[in-house]
């Protein structure tokens, strides 16, 4: 049912679905509302490959122009939003066996759907998908993820279940990588202190990276006052990245956290989610010739050091057997107004807990 050429699959009002194929043979399925649409890839990893709302692309900004056949997602990596975990999540220390973020992020899923309904919030269309992990006299899960698209809005619900399908607990670590384009100048603004108890730079390099000397003095910079990633400038070299390990964030009356990124026209990114299910947050920058990602905020829970390194630190959950994990995350993009409230949200909340 996929071909070369954008095909109408549903219609609902505003939302519509597309089927297609990116010129890799790569499958799409493209969800459209009256402000934009997001493109999803239903049996690569479930990616959101792109969002575009408003006529601006969020996601990061690097050479991969497409999703490819790949065996790894570093081999294809230039999406919006990815899944990462189940078993392992983060980048190997030389002791460890996994590969980087797991075997989630481009896994080939068994099932792809895509769904009509309507909840709370309205209208949605959504595409969903199954991935069954089965290792003999080992795990066995299923991972259920599901991107929704709201009739009128520029926000998805962003959700993944994992259930434990064997009977013994089930080691479980989960990150949502949100790969938002870089604008030098733009603010973040979020409901976290911006100080050393709050925000840690991760001071190590992943194997696979070479270091700028300029980055160095950058990340010296970090280390002495975390401010100093707020605006990024053109000076501002990330190369190869920083990551910041994002610490007991403050929650608004209903358990929520807050991450904004204004840009210079008064628009905005936005993520937000529970912090008492994601305990975890991370922030990954990279600005260079090459590439550009503010991965402002990236929930979960662990943080990306690896699993030993992780399991050191108590971050490594046991789901028992029989039993689901559910994560609901709410990210995209905000009008000059929309971010304007949730500004000032954040300002009140950080207020009230000065």
């Amino acid at each position: 049912m996929f071909s070369d050429r954008e095909q109408l699959f549903l219609e609902d009002g505003e939302l519509k679905a597309y089927l297609f194929r990116f010129e890799s043979g790569v499958c799409g399925i493209k969800l459209e509302n009256s402000l934009g649409y997001i493109t999803v890839l239903p049996y690569q990893g479930q990616m959101v490959w792109d969002a575009v709302f408003r006529g601006r692309s969020l996601k990061m900004q690097n050479s991969c122009h497409f999703p490819r056949f790949r065996k790894e997602f570093r081999d294809t990596y230039g999406c919006y939003v990815m899944h990462c975990g189940i078993l392992r999540m983060g980048c190997p220390s030389e002791q460890d066996t996994h590969p980087h973020h797991g075997e989630l992020p481009y896994v080939t899923y068994d099932e792809a759907a895509i769904v009509s309904g309507t909840d709370e919030k309205g209208r949605y269309l959504a595409v969903t998908g199954l991935y069954e992990y089965n290792k003999a006299f080992g795990d066995h899960y299923a991972a259920r993820p599901m991107t929704k698209l709201y009739a009128g809005s520029s926000l998805l619900d962003i959700i993944l279940e994992v259930e434990n399908l064997g009977s013994a607990p089930m080691d479980i670590m989960y990150q949502c990588h949100i790969n938002n384009a870089v604008e030098e100048g733009a603010k973040i603004y979020q409901t976290l202190p911006w100080d050393a108890d709050h925000m840690v730079a991760r001071t190590s390099v992943p194997q696979y990276s070479e270091v700028n000397p300029k980055f160095l003095e950058l990340l010296d910079r970090v280390e002495k006052d975390v401010k100093a990633t707020r605006v990024i400038t053109e000076d501002d070299l990330y190369d190869p990245e920083v990551v910041m390990f994002l610490r007991n964030p403050i929650r608004d009356e209903k358990g929520y956290v807050h991450y904004l990124y204004r840009h210079l026209d008064g628009t905005a990114d936005y993520t937000t989610y529970k912090a008492d299910v994601l305990t975890c947050g991370v922030r990954w920058i990279v600005h260079h010739k090459d590439w550009n990602a503010m991965g402002m905020a990236l929930p979960g829970t662990a943080e990306p050091e690896g699993y030993l390194a992780e399991k050191e630190k108590g971050n490594v959950r046991k789901l028992p057997g029989g039993q689901v994990f559910r994560s609901v995350i709410t990210a995209g993009s905000l009008t000059a107004e929309e971010a304007e409230e949730k500004q000032q949200l954040i300002e009140k909340i950080m207020g009230e807990n000065n």
